[in-house]
């Protein structure tokens, strides 16, 4: 028994100094290097629909808020409802509001919303869109990678861009992001063109890469991994 706690102590240690010693990094891929991709608009119609978050145990809590993600002709978005709440007195003084049998006119244009008043304030929902990918526009880009995989580029503030890949597959669409490490299988080494932008951090080494054609087999083919799964519902 003390040569198998001391052997598991030497295993716990040996992986800590392992951790210890891997390089953190961070990464962004420059914009040239989106054009060796296929640039489109919109997802295939085929794919559009409501896309549930998958019952699994470590969604149980978001599952309950109601957790979904829609594809249509706008783009890939999550639907959730904001409380917002108006006084008594903008609705009185304001023409382009009004309350009637519960319900408030002028917040949703064509459309009324249920409302509840406490004290002196209307509070209502009001269904707002979060976007992973907007296909009216903007810096944000949508590649095609094969006929059901597509990577979603989003422009950050640092002047480059982050990418999640988005596979639709059977009936459920996978959310999957790019891990990139400093070494291994999936390092950096991976990308032949890149440069490290020390004004980005002082604490780690942040790579701006810039894959060619082959490079980006590449990164789709070993750097993947899934976060998030959803089902298509049927409607």
């Amino acid at each position: 028994m003390k040569n198998l706690i001391c052997l598991l102590l030497a295993i716990i240690f040996l992986n800590s100094a392992a951790a210890e010693k891997r390089e953190i990094i961070s990464f962004y891929f420059h914009k040239s290097s989106l054009f060796n991709l296929n640039s489109v608009q919109k997802v295939a119609p085929q794919l559009y629909g409501r896309y549930e978050l998958s019952n699994r145990p470590e969604n149980e809590v978001r599952r309950a808020a109601g957790e979904f993600l829609h594809v249509d002709e706008t783009g890939l978005y999550f639907k959730k409802n904001r409380l917002l709440n108006i006084s008594r007195e903008e609705v009185r003084e304001n023409s382009k509001y009004r309350v009637k049998d519960n319900y408030i006119y002028g917040v949703v244009e064509g459309d009324s919303l249920p409302v509840a008043l406490d004290g002196e304030e209307y509070y209502f929902l009001v269904p707002a869109k979060t976007y992973l990918y907007e296909s009216r526009g903007g810096a944000n880009r949508l590649m095609q990678l094969t006929k059901t995989r597509y990577a979603l580029f989003t422009y950050e503030d640092v002047g480059h861009y982050s990418v999640i890949v988005a596979d639709f597959v059977g009936g459920t669409l996978d959310l999957k992001e790019v891990i990139i490490n400093a070494e291994g299988p999936n390092s950096v080494d991976l990308v032949e063109n890149k440069t490290i932008d020390e004004a980005l951090s002082t604490d780690f080494k942040t790579y701006i890469l810039t894959p060619n054609k082959d490079d980006w087999q590449s990164i789709f083919a070993k750097c993947l991994k899934s976060y998030d799964s959803y089902s298509r519902l049927q409607e």
